[in-house]
C-alpha cells in the first residue's frame, strides 16, 4: 500500500517543480530583463517604413516619365516619409539594423532623383506646349522659285 501514496494524482504534471519560462516575457538575452521596453537586449530591429520609402522612391523615378506628375507626388511622399525613421536612427543607432538605415537612405535618394527628374520633365512639357501654341499660329509661305 505504500505505492498508492506515490501516485496520488494521476493527472499531475511531472515537471511542475521546474521553472517555466515564457518566451515573450523572460530574459533570454542575458541582459537582466532589459528586453522589455526600449532596449531590445542586443537584438536589433529594422527601422519602420523603410521598405515603403524605398518602393516609393523607386516608383517616383519610374513615375517621372508619366509627364512628371506621378513621380513628383511619389517623390515628395518618399522624402517626407524618410524623415521620422532617420531621426529614430540618429537618436538610438544601436537599436536598429544598419541594413534598414541603408535602405532608408537609398529610398530617400531615389525619391530626390525622382523629384528632380519630374521637375525637369514638367518643365520640358511646359516649354513644348508653349512652343507648340506659338508655332501653331504662324503660317509658312514657301517660294517656289
Amino acid at each position: 500500500m505504500s505505492d498508492d501514496n506515490k501516485y496520488e494524482d494521476p493527472f499531475a504534471d511531472p515537471f511542475d517543480d521546474q521553472a517555466k519560462q515564457d518566451p515573450f516575457v523572460d530574459d533570454h538575452f542575458g541582459k537582466g530583463g532589459q528586453n522589455k521596453g526600449g532596449n531590445t537586449g542586443g537584438v536589433k530591429i529594422p527601422l519602420p517604413d523603410t521598405t515603403a520609402v524605398l518602393v516609393l522612391g523607386i516608383l517616383s523615378i519610374l513615375g517621372s516619365f508619366c509627364y512628371g506628375i506621378v513621380g513628383l507626388i511619389l517623390g515628395i511622399i518618399a522624402v517626407a516619409m524618410a524623415g521620422k525613421p532617420a531621426r529614430l536612427y540618429r537618436n538610438d543607432p544601436d537599436k536598429y539594423t544598419i541594413s534598414s538605415y541603408n535602405n532608408l537612405n537609398a529610398g530617400k535618394i531615389c525619391g530626390i532623383i525622382g523629384l528632380c527628374l519630374s521637375i525637369l520633365i514638367i518643365l520640358v512639357v511646359i516649354i513644348a506646349v508653349i512652343v507648340a501654341v506659338n508655332d501653331a499660329g504662324t503660317t509658312y509661305r514657301y517660294n517656289r522659285y
